[in-house]
């Protein structure tokens, strides 16, 4: 039968199981808390294994360090002896390795934490005897955690119950983590876990084992010659000085290795601070170096090396060598005349050859769609659409019919975003029966206007047809419009239709993936967001560099929450194109979603000083709300409004802003504004938010219930109506709906969904219902997500609250405050108890 409870712990379910037994999940239901329970299984329980067992509990107990696993308990229970341990959340190194090798900065700086647990453990007279990727965790904020000492051997004696578990000549261990002298059997001493440390790292810095032969016994061998594939054969530009501290670790002679532990993190560490996440730049010391040994009449070289290193320095400093910036053009919605004011697909086709047109030329960055269309309001001049653009010129075009099928009349104008001057124009007269003739014509018209401008490389040419480009087209038009169908199913259908008819067109693959994308909620359904991988796939097969692909990419990546290739493909997409401030703006949101803000705010920085638009100024406001920074917030928004005055975006995130921010009053009269601009179901739920922390709990509960009804999936609409309900003594109705809340977070949190909002409602409602145990652990799942945001922080502090177990709920509370959580918000029924403790009440300042 499955174990379901251990002593006082609670078994959730398997984490793994190994050579020595199965590890599982529990709960400690009296310190409230996830542990990690080691056990024998039944067929493994000999004597000889029941003690090594009882060692790794010694070897653990003896060692109290933040990078090793600590252990909390030894019971007995069913015959069988398990030990209780510290749960540790996270990646193995052999997880995150199987993602390929580490950049050279990381590998030295995990090395150096692995090593300071062993010099920790040495120094206790203990010797790991195991240390490979599969032994180290990553934990979520990237530190590391050694596990397993169950080989550990004891170097000084421990009593009269210390008798060594393996004779001398005896080998244990796995064979790519083993020392020379480990594998022939020969007396160990810590130098041995040196080695075993250079190989984790060798595997660590090349993606590739430093061991590895056919068989166990082979790659054993291969260990006790120490015969082993130099690492600059596997990448030829990793730091001299880390290859050299990973050579030297792995000396087949003990003594050639480092004395100790503590000289391997020292070394690694110091490798660490002058190594940045690329290649090793060349420092003038080592050229220094480097000229004292060459001849005489090469030495005058070095001074000249080293003046233009300076310069060089300065030039990147100053901004001399930054991408040059782009000509940047927005194409404005086409403005249709005559007869009956509607043109059908033909003006829709003239907008999209333009812009497709001036995406293929060197040096330009188009903006379009969706972008113009947000401040391109009617009665708003040239001048200032530019300016909240942040573009050099624009496109203008009327498009005039006098009646249905009759031949267009176009005209084609340059504008310049400054002065508002129109400095090329051209007007042509054509048919709109076959839409692909109608491009070509535009298309033609335009080279005319921007002669000079070569074809960029990785812009895909569009491969499509009559039907294809009709289909996509009125996907386009639908959504200019703003009359896309419910659930956008008629537009999924239509591009399915376009990319049939031309599996070539790669506009019609990112569109159609951009749809998917959209379906699933920004990756709420997994079906949805593998139907969108999937057609980007076939874009990316067509067109790899396309830049507008390289986007979809790491959208898809953040939606999908892997976080690492989002990353790695918004690098390589700057890299590869270093005017393009979308890509730039981009890659902000891939470092945010890795909790590495200053360098994301450096990246729209950048994105700003190439196009300097309102949009990115957007992107600057929701980073910095969502971990708190409400002072920056106001400042970013004060620059977008600034430069696109009443733009609705704007102040959407000040209304966020503030209603976070615990102003109340002044989010809501912004929501209200919002409400009667758009009505959307998001602003109810917000505006609904700021009522209830007015006590205005019947409007507040009036407005989740319109939001609930306008969509009967919206958990966190369902669980905000039942907190309206309860306050106001409805607590069956209350009740009813955070079960019905919990089942819908519950049925997206199995399908993969870690949206912050789904683990925030699936906690508190635990919580609410009174499963405290489950809550603890959902809350768990909820701040290993999201560890830096307020409202997570809350949230935690909130169920621990709700459990009555206030130690926790006062040390959660110190992080949500230190994170700007509003002090209003631990005013909640929830907290009664808690401000009777002065300890919690002496975290809010008088008034």
């Amino acid at each position: 039968m499955p174990v379901t409870q251990i002593g006082r712990y609670r078994i959730v379910r398997p984490i793994g199981s190994g050579g020595m037994g199965q590890v599982y999940l529990g709960f400690d239901e009296e310190l409230q808390r996830p542990v990690a329970v080691k056990g024998l299984l039944g067929s493994e329980a000999s004597g000889e294994r029941r003690a090594r067992l009882r060692r790794e509990a010694l070897s653990v107990a003896a060692l109290s360090h933040p990078a090793i696993a600590h252990l909390y308990e030894v019971i007995s229970h069913g015959g069988r002896d398990w030990l209780v341990m510290e749960y540790v959340e996270g990646r193995s190194l052999a997880n995150v390795l199987a993602d390929g090798p580490l950049p050279p900065s990381e590998v030295a700086r995990i090395g150096a934490e692995v090593a300071d647990a062993l010099s920790f453990a040495h120094a206790h007279g203990i010797i790991h005897r195991d240390v490979k990727a599969e032994n180290v965790m990553i934990t979520p904020t990237g530190h590391v955690k050694v596990l397993d000492f169950g080989l550990a051997k004891w170097t000084r004696p421990r009593g009269s119950d210390d008798r060594s578990l393996t004779s001398e000549g005896l080998v244990v261990g796995t064979a790519k983590a083993m020392s020379p002298e480990q594998a022939v059997g020969k007396a160990l001493d810590p130098r041995s876990d040196i080695f075993s440390l250079g190989s984790l790292l060798y595997e660590l810095a090349s993606g590739k084992p430093a061991f590895h032969g056919g068989t166990q016994m082979e790659t054993m061998h291969l260990v006790a010659s120490c015969q082993v594939t130099p690492l600059r054969r596997h990448d030829p530009h990793l730091p001299s000085d880390l290859t050299r501290v990973i050579e030297r670790c792995l000396a087949k002679s003990p003594g050639d290795r480092f004395a100790n532990a503590t000289e391997v993190a020292d070394s690694l560490r110091a490798v660490a601070h002058v190594t940045p996440h690329t290649a090793a730049v060349v420092s003038p010391r080592s050229l220094v170096s480097l000229a004292l040994r060459l001849p005489p009449r090469w030495r005058l070289a070095v001074p000249m090396a080293l003046a233009a290193a300076a310069l060089c320095a300065v030039a990147v400093g100053r901004g001399w060598l930054a991408p040059r910036k782009p000509l940047t053009i927005a194409v404005l919605p086409v403005s249709v005349g005559g007869s009956d004011g509607s043109a059908g697909l033909a003006s829709a086709a003239v907008a999209d050859a333009i812009a497709a047109r001036l995406a293929r030329l060197k040096g330009v960055l188009v903006v379009a769609g969706r972008e113009v269309r947000a401040v391109a309001v009617p009665n708003k001049g040239t001048v200032e659409i530019a300016r909240e653009l942040g573009v050099d010129e624009l496109i203008e075009t009327s498009f005039v019919q006098s009646s249905p099928g009759a031949p267009a009349r176009i005209t084609l104008s340059r504008v310049d975003g400054a002065s508002g001057k129109v400095t090329w124009t051209q007007e042509l007269e054509t048919g709109t029966d076959d839409l692909l003739l109608l491009q070509d014509r535009i298309t033609t018209s335009l080279e005319a206007g921007y002669r000079g401008f070569s074809t960029a490389s990785g812009r895909a040419a569009r491969e499509t047809n009559q039907q294809a480009l009709g289909l996509y087209l009125e996907v386009l038009s639908r959504f200019d419009g703003g009359r896309p169908s419910k659930g956008f199913v008629e537009e999924v259908a239509l591009l399915e239709r376009a990319a049939a008819a031309a599996p070539h067109d790669v506009s019609v693959l990112t569109e159609l993936a951009y749809v998917h994308r959209l379906r699933s909620s920004d990756g709420r359904d997994a079906k949805e967001l593998a139907l969108a991988e999937e057609a980007l796939a076939r874009a990316a097969a067509l067109a790899p560099h396309d830049p507008a692909v390289l986007k979809g990419q790491v959208d898809l990546a953040l939606a999908g929450r892997d976080s690492d290739r989002a990353l790695d493909i918004a690098q390589a997409a700057t890299r590869a194109y270093p005017g393009d401030s979308r890509l730039w703006m981009t890659l902000g949101k891939a470092l945010a979603s890795k909790r590495r803000f200053a360098e994301a705010e450096r990246a729209i920085e950048r994105a700003q000083a190439l196009r300097p638009s309102w949009e990115a100024f957007w992107y600057l406001a929701d980073m910095r709300v969502r971990r708190g920074d409400y002072a920056g917030t106001r400042r970013a928004v004060a620059e977008l409004l600034a430069r696109s005055p009443d733009n609705f975006y704007g102040l959407s995130k000040l209304a966020e802003a503030e209603m976070y921010d615990g102003h109340h009053k002044e989010a809501e009269r912004l929501y209200r504004d919002l409400l009667a601009r758009r009505g959307g179901r998001v602003d109810k739920i917000h505006l609904g938010n700021c009522l209830y922390y007015q006590t205005r709990y019947a409007e507040a509960e009036a407005l989740y219930r319109e939001a609930a009804e306008a969509d009967p999936t919206d958990f966190l609409a369902i669980a905000n109506l039942g907190d309206a309900q309860v306050i106001q003594g409805k607590g069956d109705l209350a009740r009813a709906n955070w079960d019905e809340a919990l089942q819908l977070a519950e049925a997206g949190f199995a399908s993969g969904d870690r949206d912050r909002s789904l683990l925030e409602t699936r906690a508190r409602c635990l919580a609410e219902l009174g499963r405290g145990p489950e809550a603890v652990l959902a809350a768990q799942d909820a701040v290993t997500e999201y560890p830096d945001n307020p409202a997570t922080l809350f949230t935690v502090a909130q169920v621990a609250a709700y459990n009555g177990d206030a130690s926790s709920c006062i040390a959660w509370t110190r992080k949500a405050l230190e994170a700007n959580a509003p002090t209003i918000w631990f005013q909640q029924p929830e907290f009664g108890g808690m401000w009777k403790r002065p300890a919690f009440k002496a975290l809010f300042p008088a008034p």
